[in-house]
């Protein structure tokens, strides 16, 4: 068992090496919604233009730049240890945020507030639209905000409940308008017998005593109203957590929030152990049920069935299980000689001898004779022929 363990782990950790560095690009863009320039930050995934054919849930972040690298760096351990997928981040500016992250005119706080909407229309009808053109992305949106970007993230929840499927906010403004926010979506899930999002809230020591800040009170007592409402009313489909790190500080939050909002998003996306134990139909299993809980075509990888195809024929000594990923991972990378090769093998071991000797002559006629390949390709189907002969 021991060896079995650390097989996988080696398969795992090949893929966690972060060996290129990723840079995070600005473009401008002109909104007509809002009638004036902002920019774009764009990070994309690790071999995002080596992998051609990948397209990758999208993490819509605000406040940028700040926070991409954050993320990232969050991340790329995640999905290292394939305990999340890869994403492209997406920082959104701002040139208010008084203006666009606050859904009603307060004054009390600042006089030009109350463009949320404005900015969230924005975002849907011109960053959304981009992105999606520019970019190889899945049908899967994540909103992410802190403070006042919190707030708007709160308040897209239910004002814009179709723009994304995950909604991160980190110690969210709540104050904000007599606590308007709170009391709008506690009002909206209230309604709802089915929800199928995923909303994320945390809160520092903003609320705490000590701090004697009535704004930090009103935060607190905001995420604890939606949190009583949604333990006695949790819409069908909704996962929501909701953190309170009583120690932590109001700026700390998005930085300790960012890890927890994505292990409750993805609490489940590595393949289980007991998975690869059981064979290729268990971890088919695994990705389809990862399919239907995030709502978009969800496959294994190329080198997760080609490990796992190299695991079962070489320690479990199991061809018939070993063909079944190979047979998958073909579909996918059909031009790939090494996993033909491989697939041979698995024929030759499973005592297919005719199977075997039909992919290397494919082989050879594929790579030529003057590929360094062909002769070892040649030795093999001289040697499966002789064996064929003697049957």
């Amino acid at each position: 068992m021991k060896r079995i363990f650390i097989v996988l782990i080696l398969m795992f950790t090949q893929h966690a090496s972060a060996d290129a560095v990723r840079e995070i690009e600005e473009r401008k863009i002109v909104s007509t919604a809002l009638n004036e320039q902002l920019s774009l930050f764009i990070q994309l995934p690790l071999y995002y233009h080596e992998n051609a054919d990948y397209a990758y849930p999208v993490l819509y972040l605000l406040d940028a730049p700040v926070g991409i690298t954050l993320n990232s760096g969050i991340l790329d351990p995640l999905v290292g240890y394939n305990n999340a997928p890869q994403m492209i981040i997406v920082g959104v500016s701002t040139n208010d945020r008084d203006r666009d992250f606050t859904p009603t005119n307060d004054p009390k706080y600042a006089e030009n507030s109350g463009g949320a909407d404005t900015y969230l229309k924005f975002i849907e009808t011109e960053v959304i639209p981009y992105v999606d053109a520019n970019f190889r992305t899945e049908e899967y949106r994540i909103f992410s905000g802190h403070s006042f970007g919190g707030l708007l993230v709160a308040h897209a929840f239910y004002s814009a409940p179709d723009l994304f499927d995950a909604y991160f906010a980190f110690s969210p403004s709540l104050f904000w308008d007599e606590k308007l926010v709170a009391k709008s979506l506690v009002s909206f899930t209230g309604q709802q017998q089915s929800n199928h999002s995923v909303l994320y809230l945390n809160i520092g020591n903003e609320g705490n005593a000590e701090v004697k800040s009535p704004e930090g009170k009103a935060m607190l007592e905001g995420v604890e109203f939606i949190d009583t409402a949604l333990s006695q009313h949790t819409p069908k489909g909704l996962r929501y957590k909701i953190d309170y790190f009583s120690q932590e500080p109001h700026q700390v939050t998005q930085i300790i929030g960012t890890y927890h909002a994505f292990r409750h998003l993805y609490p489940s996306w590595d393949v289980p152990y007991e998975a690869y134990l059981s064979g290729y139909d268990a971890v088919a299993a695994h990705f389809a049920s990862l399919s239907e809980l995030y709502g978009y075509h969800i496959v294994a990888k190329d080198w997760q069935l080609s490990d796992a195809a190299l695991y079962e024929l070489h320690e479990r000594n199991n061809p018939n299980e070993a063909l079944k990923y190979l047979h998958a991972v073909l579909k996918q990378r059909p031009e790939n000689i090494e996993y033909m090769s491989t697939l041979a093998l698995a024929y030759e071991k499973s005592g297919a001898l005719p199977e075997a000797i039909n992919t290397l002559n494919e082989i050879s006629e594929r790579i030529g004779e003057a590929d360094e390949m062909y002769s070892d390709i040649a030795a093999r189907i001289s040697r499966i022929s002789k064996l064929l002969s003697t049957n």
